[in-house]
């Protein structure tokens, strides 16, 4: 009987292939520790309980513990890289050619009573056309002859109250009226939504509204440089067709 080559002993004979010294003791560092415990508990068991455990049992079960703790951390990895694609799935999409999409969102400010509307509007290309720091700017500002517009939100309650028949009796019920009026008096015009991670842009807007002493401000091609960073983030999110 070979005993050298019988798998679960410590003390088999080396192998052929090539191993990186770091993963070979990170593995035999694992293999250790395991082995350790078993030895620990076996002792206690011939200690305290009279029992005698054959190393051989304890060697196979450091060695399953040691499989056991694997599959518990591919199955953590795995499940990091599902979250990782569920939140990436969420980046800001460009509309179709020649239709602008608008996004929007809101911050409160409890403290000092303050509500900060951000609003920003890019075309096909990720470009942006104009941003409103007040909900009431933007439909002044629609004259720049487009006539297919997609609004975008973060705020499912919002977007559900929309597309409802039914009136809004909540605190952002005139929010909700002002966006009907509009999805009414364009029909070319469509209310979706993204979330937080799509809506990144306006919210930002939103928060940085919050700090503004006028009561608005617009951007033209052009704004803060805290967000603008934001903006090229949502560009290279654009898949080439």
């Amino acid at each position: 009987m070979d005993v050298w080559a019988e798998k679960e002993s410590l003390l088999q004979k080396s192998s052929s292939c090539a191993i990186d010294f770091k993963d070979l003791w990170i593995n035999v560092r694992r293999k250790l520790a395991d082995l350790m415990k078993g030895i620990w508990f076996r002792r206690n068991q011939f200690c305290f309980e009279n029992r005698f455990t054959s190393p051989r049992l304890v060697v196979g079960s450091a060695l399953e513990s040691m499989k056991t703790y694997k599959k518990a951390q591919d199955l953590k990895d795995e499940q990091k890289l599902l979250g990782r694609a569920r939140i990436s799935s969420h980046y800001w999409r460009p509309p179709a050619t020649n239709i602008v999409k608008v996004n929007f969102d809101a911050a409160v400010d409890k403290n000092y009573q303050k509500i900060g509307n951000g609003v920003v509007m890019r075309d096909w290309e990720g470009e942006l056309l104009h941003k409103d720091w007040l909900y009431g700017k933007l439909w002044r500002h629609y004259g720049v002859g487009c006539r297919k517009v997609v609004l975008e939100g973060d705020a499912l309650m919002v977007i559900k109250a929309v597309q409802s028949e039914e009136q809004c009796l909540a605190w952002y019920g005139q929010l909700v009226e002002g966006l009907q009026q509009v999805v009414t008096a364009y029909p070319d015009w469509s209310l979706s939504f993204n979330p937080r991670e799509g809506n990144y842009v306006a919210h930002q807007l939103a928060k940085l509204a919050l700090l503004l002493q006028e009561a608005e401000r617009i951007w033209v091609e052009d704004c803060p440089e805290s967000i603008f960073s934001f903006v090229l983030k949502d560009k290279c999110c654009i898949l080439p067709d």
